[in-house]
C-alpha cells in the first residue's frame, strides 16, 4: 500500500521552503526546557488516536509501522545539531521519522457497518514493535456498549476480541516492549449514540 495515507499529512521540506521558515520559528529543545547533549538529541514521541471510523486509519498506520520495522535500516537518526535539525528531532517531519516516533495507538470506540474496524493480521502485529530493546509501544482499546455490544454488528466485538488476544500473546513474548490495555466505558448503561461521543470526555489515556 505504500504511504498513500501518510503522504497527505507529512510536510516535505525539500518542496516547500515555507515549512522550513515556520519550523525555524518554533522553540528549540533548550527553549522548551529540554536539555540534551550534541551526541544524543531528543527523540520525538507521537501518540495517535482514532475515533469511530478512524480505526481504519489506525489499521493503515499499524500496517505501515510493521513494514517500517521490518525494514528499519531505512531510518537513520540525524547526527547534526544545527537549529533546523534540532527542531526536526522534536517534531516528525518525514514519513520515516513519524513512524519511528509513534509510541502509543488508541482505538476509541471504533466501528464500521462492515468488517475491518480492527486489524487482525497476525503478521502485522508481530512487527509493530522494533528490535530496539529500549523501545516501548502501547496500544489501548477504548470502547462502549454502543460498539462492543451491538447485536446488529457482532463483527465489531469479534474483531476487537481477536485483536486483543493477538496483542496479549505478543506482549508476553515482547520482553516488556509491548503493552496492551482494554478499557470499557459506561458498561452498566443502556446503549445509546450519546455514549459514543461521551467517551471522548471520559477518555483515560494513562
Amino acid at each position: 500500500m505504500g504511504f498513500a495515507l501518510l503522504d497527505e499529512f507529512t510536510p516535505r521540506l525539500d518542496e516547500d521552503d515555507s515549512v522550513k521558515e515556520i519550523l525555524s520559528k518554533k522553540q528549540l529543545p533548550e527553549q522548551c526546557g529540554i536539555s540534551h547533549s550534541a551526541s544524543s538529541p531528543p527523540q520525538p514521541k507521537s501518540i495517535i488516536l482514532g475515533f469511530s471510523k478512524g480505526g481504519i486509519l489506525l489499521n493503515q498506520i499499524l500496517t505501515e509501522l510493521a513494514h517500517f520495522n521490518s525494514n528499519s535500516s531505512r531510518f537513520t537518526r540525524r547526527s547534526t545539531t544545527n537549529d533546523t535539525d534540532s527542531v526536526s528531532e522534536c517534531f516528525p517531519i518525514s514519513k520515516d521519522s513519524f513512524l519511528h516516533s509513534i509510541s502509543e495507538i488508541h482505538y476509541i470506540d471504533v466501528g464500521l457497518n462492515c468488517s475491518g474496524a480492527y486489524i487482525t493480521n497476525l503478521d502485522v502485529i508481530k512487527n509493530i514493535t522494533s528490535d530496539d530493546p529500549s523501545s516501548s509501544f502501547r496500544i489501548v482499546l477504548h470502547g462502549t456498549p454502543r460498539q462492543w455490544c451491538d447485536k446488529d454488528r457482532p463483527w465489531i466485538k469479534k474483531e476487537k476480541d481477536k485483536l486483543l488476544q493477538i496483542l496479549k500473546d505478543e506482549a508476553q513474548t515482547s520482553n516488556g516492549r509491548l503493552e496492551v490495555v482494554e478499557r470499557f466505558y459506561f458498561a452498566n448503561m443502556a446503549t445509546s449514540l450519546h455514549m459514543h461521543f461521551e467517551i471522548i470526555k471520559e477518555l483515560n489515556t494513562s
